[in-house]
């Protein structure tokens, strides 16, 4: 006999089928950039120390759900002019028109969505294509305006107007509202997670991640919590951390985590399971705007609890309120300091100017004085105080079996909830863009 659950989702499906044949979904075309993605047949493979994980995996996931709509995606090269104006390639069997830069040529659809707010992809979909456009969000910074905002000077003014009309398809709660505050009226921002185009699709469930080996952190780095793992690791010498190094985590970083004996550093890999798989607890110790913090959802919905700051939209991110820790100690990224503050804090202040020596250098020294605040950022140790909460709480997910027990049935049943209710409304966001009005789940 099936259950109400499977009545509930055949029910749902049979009117899938019919709103699609009474109503088609939207056209979509994705327009992204050409050196995102490792072609099929051309015998490269992914080097995850040297690219984003975050942003980079959203698109990957972003082209998969609309090749799966039935949408076109092409990626325009930025950089490579050695062809004609299409190059017809593959990606995990998924066709990308790879276009050059200077193509001439006009693409029509219900809805244009480009996989960023760069300026030179906002103006090539503005000139070659015509539809509602939409540009996905990933972050704070890539807007010209508010104050965590991170567009070169000279770019902002032609920015702002490049995306008067359009619609910010953002990755949580908290960078829409940031942007609907901070942003002109004529950009119109819009709730779009992850989990709207299958980021999150089916994961794994680890019954038995109490006994795994580590705590984990990912992307060790100054914004990721560097200092709060450099406070911490020391305290707990027993406890085994495993830290999985990306784009993120550069050199010194890498030599740094390797004075702690207790602590272990592993490149990362496509296969986020190769660590979630020996993860007791995953440590997010962010100190600076998280947009929304992937991997808190990735593991809490594998059953492994995350313990995290409550910055951003790792609010949303970790479903657990009691694992998520009021921290007052932020990384200001524009004035390379570390600020006993919180996040929201922080919002409410202009943004900074960058150091004086930094303003005052030539183009040519300019990075390497940046170089030196940043080493002075990635050798700070949190202060006590701000330790304190995630020592007493990691101990106890640690020691306490019946509150890891607890922490880990909370993190699976919520983050699975959240995915559930969110998964495959990609085409309701679009609707939602078209009519000009916001979703009823926002």
């Amino acid at each position: 006999m099936s259950s109400f659950k499977d009545f509930v989702r055949q029910r749902r499906q049979l009117a899938a089928v019919t709103e699609t044949a009474t109503n088609p979904p939207p056209r979509i075309l994705l327009v992204t950039t050409a050196n995102l993605f490792t072609y099929d047949g051309s015998g490269r493979t992914v080097d995850m120390t040297k690219r984003p994980t975050g942003g980079l995996t959203l698109t990957h996931a972003l082209t998969r759900h609309v090749h799966g709509l039935g949408g076109s995606i092409v990626a325009v090269d930025f950089v490579h002019d050695d062809y004609g104006d299409v190059a017809e390639r593959r990606w995990e069997g998924i066709p990308i028109k790879c276009v050059r830069r200077g193509a001439a040529m006009r693409l029509s659809a219900d809805v244009v969505v480009t996989t960023s707010l760069a300026l030179d992809v906002v103006n090539w979909a503005a000139a070659h294509c015509s539809g509602a456009f939409c540009a996905m969000c990933h972050d704070y910074s890539g807007a010209p305006w508010g104050p965590f905002g991170h567009v070169d000077a000279k770019q902002q003014a032609p920015l702002r107007d490049a995306l008067a009309g359009w619609n910010l398809l953002c990755d949580s709660k908290h960078v829409t509202a940031y942007h609907e505050r901070f942003g002109p009226a004529d950009v119109k921002p819009q709730l779009c997670y992850g989990a709207c185009y299958g980021y999150f699709r089916a994961p794994p469930l680890y019954r038995n991640a109490v006994a795994a080996e580590y705590v984990t952190l990912i992307s060790p780095c100054a914004p990721k919590g560097l200092s709060i793992l450099a406070a911490i690791a020391p305290r707990m010498p027993h406890v085994k951390f495993l830290c999985v190094a990306t784009a993120w985590t550069n050199a010194v970083v890498q030599h740094i985590l390797k004075r702690f004996p207790n602590v272990m550093v592993e490149a990362g890999a496509p296969d986020v399971d190769v660590f979630y798989r020996r993860t007791r607890v995953l440590l997010v110790p962010s100190i600076w705007p998280e947009a929304f913090g992937l991997v808190a959802t990735e593991a809490a919905a594998r059953g492994i609890p995350v313990l995290s700051t409550d910055f951003g939209g790792l609010a949303e991110a970790n479903p657990v309120e009691r694992l998520r820790l009021p921290t007052r100690w932020f990384y200001d990224h524009a004035a390379f300091k570390l600020l006993r503050c919180h996040l929201d804090d922080a919002m409410e202040r202009p943004q900074a100017d960058p150091p004086a020596d930094v303003l005052a250098a030539a183009s040519d020294e300019r990075r390497e004085r940046v170089a030196k605040h940043l080493f002075h950022c990635v050798l700070h140790v949190a202060p006590s105080d701000v330790a304190d909460a995630f020592v007493e709480t990691l101990t106890r997910l640690l020691a306490d079996d019946a509150f890891y027990a607890e922490a880990a049935r909370d993190s699976r049943e919520g983050a699975m909830a959240f995915i559930e209710r969110y998964d495959g409304t990609f085409v309701d966001v679009v609707k939602g863009v078209l009519l000009r009005r916001p979703l009823a789940c926002e």
